[in-house]
């Protein structure tokens, strides 16, 4: 159990060596997801995206690779950021990395078409207010994705479930945290098994 909630820690904030192995390996593990949430949103055709636990940004440079104007990137790991913004050194006239939680966003108010949110959500606190930060962010109309290869508590392992570190969230549990943050409309894009895409709109 000791050795499942370093790991769960390394994917929560990535650290030190431990943390950049750890990196490594999600980005082979959720390239499957990484491309039915790109499939199923068509968020490389917005102006500008904001992608919060971004990683190694690996959704930010694809992004930017298929057209997208503008991808920023936000995480908590300073490893993370130090990642994202060497794989991201190509774009750099286009895309911003910064070190930052969810609920503390250093970017202008309606700045962004798009955040993206992927297989993040499960290890913030406070959704509430950080959908209400996100929403800030978003300019009005704009679109708030959350992706999330952990959505149903009956598909998560026990030591998930028993980790103090994991949230899992269902598609209700999101739903009423987008409304009353203040997004206008809720709705599910696409599922697949455990796979969840939902999309708030302000």
């Amino acid at each position: 159990m000791m050795l499942k909630t370093k790991y769960i820690l390394q994917c929560r904030k990535p650290h030190g060596l431990s943390g950049r192995i750890v990196l490594s390996l999600m980005d082979i593990w959720h390239r499957p997801f990484r491309s039915w949430v790109l499939a199923s949103s068509g968020m490389e055709k917005a102006g500008s995206v904001l992608d919060i636990g971004c990683g190694s940004g690996l959704y930010i440079r694809e992004l930017l690779k298929r057209g997208c104007t503008r991808a920023d990137g936000a995480d908590i790991s300073a490893e993370s950021v130090a990642v994202a913004l060497k794989r991201t050194s190509v774009y750099r006239d286009r895309c911003t990395i910064m070190t930052a939680p969810a609920d503390d966003l250093p970017f202008d108010s309606e700045a962004y078409d798009v955040v993206l949110a992927a297989d993040t959500v499960i290890y913030w606190d406070d959704i509430h207010s950080a959908f209400r930060e996100i929403c800030r962010v978003l300019k009005p109309g704009g679109v708030f994705y959350i992706a999330s290869e952990l959505s149903d508590r009956g598909d998560a392992p026990g030591w998930v479930l028993g980790s103090e570190h994991i949230n899992v969230r269902t598609p209700s549990d999101l739903s009423d945290a987008l409304l009353d943050a203040g997004f206008t409309e809720v709705s599910i894009v696409n599922a697949h098994g455990p796979w969840l895409l939902m999309e708030a709109i302000k």
